[in-house]
Order: structure tokens, then sequence, then C-alpha cells
């Protein structure tokens, strides 16, 4: 942390972003908190990642298209859903009046991963035409290869190979 602090130095300049391009930024460091093991901030992000942009209605939700994940956690896609988004919504909403805010909720890498895999699939959506391949990041590239290698279940049956 000290390292990273001697090197952000105060700017006053100022970014623009669309939508687009703060739901890249988000996913970006949700990825970057998945590979260092801050699993929460990585869900976070690809929370505002997701909530960001209105569903797309071309382009399925990637909950949708997992039916062999929901299978091997017991249960459906909308129940899986449920969980990630119940785990999402434990993350960012208020618990101060709620008596089991104290209670402990259990994360795992592949809630992050899950929670990315969602977040890409609705800004590819909106960033590029269905069925190509062109890399969106190289961050979002590398993310790919890593599920494709680490969680070759989430893969769509067809796509089993990673992009070089």
């Amino acid at each position: 942390m000290k390292m990273l602090a001697s090197n952000c130095q105060r700017t006053d300049s100022k970014r623009s972003y669309n939508q687009v391009s703060a739901s890249q930024h988000q996913l970006e460091g949700a990825i970057a908190n998945l590979f260092s093991g801050n699993w929460l901030a990585a869900i976070t992000l690809a929370g505002a990642a997701e909530d960001i942009l209105p569903p797309h209605e071309n382009f399925p939700d990637i909950m949708s298209t997992l039916p062999d994940v929901a299978t091997d956690h017991q249960t459906n896609t909308k129940v899986l859903a449920d969980i990630m988004n119940e785990k999402r919504n434990w993350l960012k909403h208020d618990k101060s009046k709620d008596p089991n805010a104290r209670q402990l909720q259990e994360f795992s890498q592949e809630d992050a991963v899950i929670m990315i895999l969602r977040a890409l699939t609705r800004f590819a959506a909106h960033n590029m035409p269905i069925a190509t391949d062109e890399i969106l990041s190289e961050h979002i590239a590398i993310f790919q290869n890593w599920v494709a290698v680490n969680y070759t279940e989430y893969l769509p049956h067809s796509a089993g190979e990673t992009k070089k």
C-alpha cells in the first residue's frame, strides 16, 4: 500500500466517461481485485459494472447460458442468480438496522468469477457486435484466458479454447 501511495500524486485533472467506458473501468478493477485475492471488491465492482448498463435485448445474460454450472451447484439458474444477487446486495446495502448484520457471510473466488462473468456478458453486449473474436481489452482477454483454464465449466460448450 505504501508503494501505491508513493506513486499517486495529487491532481486536479478530470476524466469523462460514458456508461460503457465506466463499466469497462469497473470491470477491469474487478478483475485486478480477483487476481489480488480481494474477492469482495471484485464482486462489488463487477456488480457496479453490470448495473450501470441496461440489459441488452439481443445478448443473453450469462445466467441463462450456464445450466450445467447451476446443476453442479445442485440448483437451477434462477436460484444461482438469486444467491449471487444476495451476496452482491449484502456487500452494498446498509445493514445497520438489521439485527443479523454482524453474522458472517461466506464468499469464494468462484463468487467473484461468476459476478465478473455476468458483468462481462452485459458489457460485451454494449461494446461489440455479437459473435466476434475481437478482444475487448488486455485485462479482459487475460481474464477470459484464465477462466478458460481454471473455470472451464463456465464456458459455453462450444468455447473450450483460449484466445492467443
